[in-house]
């Protein structure tokens, strides 16, 4: 199990305690709007990356490490302020 498949099924059963509602049990709007988000968000995050497959092929697969150095840079850059501050 992971854990999309986990948060497609509680949007599910919050879906379906809004159309069947039992008595004493309502599911928060809050719960329901934040998991409906991510699985939006994962859905464009998909789309995205398959869009870059087809245009960019086995490339595709270097946009992730660069990313994660060019976020690695910009945290190791901001470091030294946060250990300055500290002492």
């Amino acid at each position: 199990s992971t854990l999309m498949t986990g948060t497609t099924t509680q949007v599910m059963l919050d879906i379906a305690d809004r159309i069947y509602p039992r008595q004493g049990t309502d599911a928060p709007p809050a719960r329901l709007m934040q998991m409906v988000t991510n699985v939006i968000v994962f859905a464009i995050g998909c789309g995205v990356a398959a869009l870059l497959y087809t245009r960019l092929n086995v490339w595709c697969f270097v946009v992730p490490p660069v990313v994660a150095a060019v976020a690695l840079i910009l945290r190791v850059a901001d470091s030294p302020k946060t250990v300055a501050s500290s002492k």
